[in-house]
């Protein structure tokens, strides 16, 4: 805990039993992560979005039903979690394989996901892939891809794997990267994020994602991989996109805001949401909001939508 963020922090205390746990997985990684609630139950898993971590869903899992467990992780690169070895780039596919790590540590043969931005892309992935595995699905402000051409989104690969490369070298030569005061790293997190991460929650997504200067006292530094920047987004072909959507029969609770600042191709999107009717548990939920981050700065929003969903379609599962 960082005793200098505390003061900042804008929501109420929760009575939850709070777990910080470290997920050691079969392949040397290591996944850090917040275990709400009871620790024998089967946890729902929590997915952040891009650059984020864990502390996203501070403010949402303290409104959401009492008698379900929630584990949200910190991804590979993300806030206390491992970082890939030098010259392994991050890519959203292999975010998958995490998924599957988990639950073979616990021996869990399914699992519930709830994901946010990134986080839902990857549950969405997970879903389409294993759908015997998946037990109900909620995303939030996923599914509205960059209006890019399919060349574009080539050239988008091309860059970022030569911006990596750069990355990789130059993150092996920084000992401590540029240090900032507590209010220096809320404003960076506003301005970043284009103001849709409030100063008022950016507390919560900053805990995990910074250390204290080991130079410069009372300052920090941003301890996420900085080679996250340039996470490699391998171009999906939208058609196996709408054959996953079409076959989707789990509880899908599907949330989005038109007018968060995410920019869509208007066609294929409703073409993907048209694809999903075909599922009689699926649940699309329009949200009235300007920010790609309403799940931590108007929570309220969608908090009792959520709660519900969950009593519906989610089992108590006691984990061995």
């Amino acid at each position: 805990m960082i005793e200098e963020l505390q003061k900042y922090k804008s929501g109420p205390p929760t009575d939850i039993k709070i777990t910080e746990v470290n997920i050691s997985l079969s392949n040397g990684s290591c996944i850090a992560g917040k275990w709400w609630g009871n620790l024998d139950k089967k946890p729902i898993l929590c997915l952040h979005g891009w650059q984020d971590n864990a502390g996203t869903f501070d403010r949402l899992i303290p409104l959401l039903p009492k008698e379900f467990s929630y584990l949200a992780i910190d991804l590979l690169g993300h806030g206390r979690s491992s970082w890939l070895p030098r010259g392994v780039p991050y890519n959203l596919f292999d975010n998958v394989y995490t998924i599957i790590y988990i639950m073979k540590e616990y021996n869990w043969q399914s699992i519930s996901l709830l994901g946010h931005s990134m986080g839902g892309a990857i549950a969405y992935l997970f879903a389409i892939m294993f759908p015997d595995k998946l037990d109900c699905l909620v995303t939030i402000e996923f599914g509205k891809n960059p209006d890019r051409s399919d060349i574009e989104r080539l050239e988008d690969a091309r860059d970022n794997i030569l911006n990596f490369i750069v990355l990789d070298e130059k993150s092996q030569a920084i000992s401590e990267p540029p240090s900032y005061t507590i209010e220096e790293m809320i404003e960076k997190v506003n301005t970043g994020s284009f103001g849709n991460i409030t100063t008022e929650v950016a507390p919560y997504v900053l805990e995990r994602n910074i250390k204290k200067s080991t130079k410069f006292p009372g300052k920090f530094y941003f301890s996420r991989d900085p080679r996250l920047r340039n996470l490699i987004l391998t171009p999906h072909p939208e058609n196996l996109t709408l054959c996953g959507a079409r076959n989707m029969k789990v509880p899908f609770l599907f949330m989005y805001s038109p007018e968060s600042p995410l920019f869509a191709k208007e066609f294929f999107f409703d073409q993907f949401l048209e694809a999903l009717q075909d599922n009689t548990k699926f649940q699309q939920v329009v949200v009235d909001s300007e920010s790609h981050y309403y799940h931590l700065s108007e929570v309220e929003k969608i908090s009792e939508i959520v709660a519900k969903f969950l009593i519906e379609n989610q089992k108590v599962i006691h984990h061995l």
